[in-house]
């Protein structure tokens, strides 16, 4: 199986309102649906919306908040299986894997942070994103189903060093 990259193209705006706030809006498409491994699970293509900003409290620190909504290209679907038990197991074995093995399917995302200026060369960032849950199911004629549900939190920090 090939899973190639979808393309994507987005745009964008900045603004700077005031001298200590910066905003930023982004919109993206993401074709999903031509994509070699995602065409195959039948994920459909998507929009993104982005939003955040940015506020420097001191000369060393800044507070971080954004939110990103994206459509779940992932949709349930309903099987009528085949007679042939061999085909329809694999026609289940292909519809747990897209509900259960890919599960993209969280739609809203909130995210917070900060950086911190330790030094002229030397920024630490720290950020927390919460994904909010989100399920699909998917079902078939002889009553099995395969359902997946979603929510995500994530820390991260970086470190930059400027030379």
């Amino acid at each position: 199986m090939t899973l190639e990259q979808p393309w994507q193209f987005g745009v964008g705006l900045g603004l700077h309102p005031m001298p200590k706030l910066r905003l930023g809006i982004d919109l993206q498409y993401i074709n999903w649906s031509n994509a070699d491994g995602y065409k195959d699970f039948d994920w459909k293509d998507q929009w993104v919306f982005k939003i955040g900003g940015e506020y420097r409290l001191t000369e060393r620190f800044t507070l971080r908040a954004g939110y990103n909504y994206g459509k779940n290209p992932v949709k349930g679907h309903y099987l009528v299986l085949p007679a042939d038990p061999q085909r329809a197991a694999a026609l289940e074995g292909m519809e747990c894997l897209r509900i259960i093995g890919f599960p993209a399917i969280v739609e809203h995302h909130i995210s917070l942070g900060g950086g911190y200026q330790i030094n002229k060369n030397l920024k630490v960032d720290i950020a927390y994103t919460h994904a909010f849950e989100n399920s699909v199911t998917s079902r078939a004629n002889n009553g099995d189903y395969w359902k997946s549900k979603l929510s995500e939190d994530s820390v991260s920090v970086g470190l930059t060093w400027s030379f």
